[in-house]
Formats: C-alpha cells, structure tokens, sequence
C-alpha cells in the first residue's frame, strides 16, 4: 500500500462524487491503491488520473492537482472530480 495520501477536496465533495454517492473513503482508496496516469484538465492544469476499485470493488475514477503551498507548507492532492467507470 502506498504511504499516506493527503487529500482536499476542493469546496467540500466534488460535484460528481455527490451525485454519484460516492464517499471520501472510496475516494482515497483508490488515491493510495492505484497507479496514476498523468492527463491535463479542460483548463490546461496537469493533473493526475487514478481508475481502480475501492473498498466495495466499484472501479472508480479519481482526478486531482498535485498541490505544493507557497508556504512550504505540506503538500497535497486537491481532488476535483470521482465518478464510477461504470453507471
């Protein structure tokens, strides 16, 4: 298992992580478990694509911004979008 995986979420959950019912637990399971895949978002940010299956076996994809703080502050993932692969 990867190390720890510090994730925010940008403005609470993501849109389509509510509406699929999709919880942060599942969320960071996938963030610690799967390979990411580099993909750049619609507004031209580089951002990391993360498929596989969460705790309950759903294939999930999770994209999030690699964040490093001005501060030197801890760095995080900011996840901006979780939906299933299959609904």
């Amino acid at each position: 298992m990867c190390p720890t995986v510090w994730a925010r979420w940008r403005s609470g959950s993501p849109r389509s992580a509510r509406k699929h019912r999709i919880g942060r637990p599942s969320a960071r399971h996938v963030l610690a478990t799967a390979e990411p895949t580099a993909v750049t978002t619609t507004s031209g940010a580089g951002a990391s694509l993360y498929t596989g299956p969460d705790e309950r076996e759903r294939e999930l994809e999770v994209i999030a911004l690699d964040v490093q703080p001005p501060d030197g502050g801890q760095a995080y993932l900011l996840v901006i979008h979780v939906m299933p692969t299959q609904f």
